[in-house]
This record gives C-alpha cells, structure tokens and sequence, in this order.
C-alpha cells in the first residue's frame, strides 16, 4: 500500500505540470482560476471523484414571503429568488464508497439567493437586508 502511495505521488510530481498545462489549454478555468485546474489534475490522475453538483438538480425557483421594511415599517409581499437542489435518483458509475456514502446522507433543500430587497413604498424606496428568512431551508 505504502509503494503504491510513493508511485503515485512520483507520478504526479513528475506529470504534474503536464496535466496543469492540458487543463488550462483545454480552457475550462480562467488564469485567475489555477487552483481549481490543479484540483482537475488531480481528479483526472486518481479518477473521477463525484462532484456535489453531480448528486442532485438545481432549478430556479421564486417564492412570496411578508417582510416589513426596517426604515418606513411598512409591510408588503417580496417574491425572494431561491436556488433548489432536488437529490437525484442515482449517483454517476464511477462513484466509490465515499460517494455512495455521501449520497445515502444527502437531502434536497433550498438556497436563498437574494440577500436584499428594495422596499415597495413608493417614499421610502430604501434597500434593506433580508431577516426573519432562513437562508438554507430542507425539503421533505
């Protein structure tokens, strides 16, 4: 197991910039991006590991929710944007122990996107931030 790790490690101090070169030619990362092209290199050197965004469906979604300006006191109905990751039925093939593990644990939920919100009172017209919404919400 040990020689196995010490093959592995000279391989990829040997290769390394060899595959940090395909990644960034293939331009799929930015200059100002290297580091996730190193992490890319990596995965393509050990195998594919299952990326979190590979384990479920996102989708935009708006919902109604009754906030109440901080600076006029008025209330109104706000339609807040949400991100929603839905768990997909099944993992990609090339998932491993680890992945399979992390799937069986993950659970859908919701993201709040908007984070502040222009009150609708025609006077006040004032941004405020939004409270009293949890930004992070499960489904089921």
């Amino acid at each position: 197991m040990v020689a196995r790790a010490m093959d592995f490690t000279a391989f990829v101090a040997l290769n390394f910039f060899f595959f940090f070169r395909i990644a960034m030619v293939r331009g799929t990362y930015p200059l100002h991006h290297w580091h996730y092209a190193i992490i890319a290199c990596c995965q393509a050197v050990v195998g594919g590991f299952v990326e979190e965004r590979e384990m479920f469906d996102e989708k935009d979604q708006k919902r109604s929710h009754n906030l109440t300006c901080p600076h006029c006191r008025q209330a109104g109905d706000y339609e807040l944007s949400w991100l929603v990751r839905t768990k997909k039925r099944q993992l990609p093939p090339r998932a491993d122990e680890r992945d399979r593990a992390k799937f069986a644990k993950a659970r859908s939920y919701m993201v709040r996107k908007d984070d502040m919100v222009a009150c609708k009172n025609l006077r006040c017209r004032k941004r405020f931030e939004v409270a009293g919404v949890q930004s992070v919400a499960f489904l089921e």
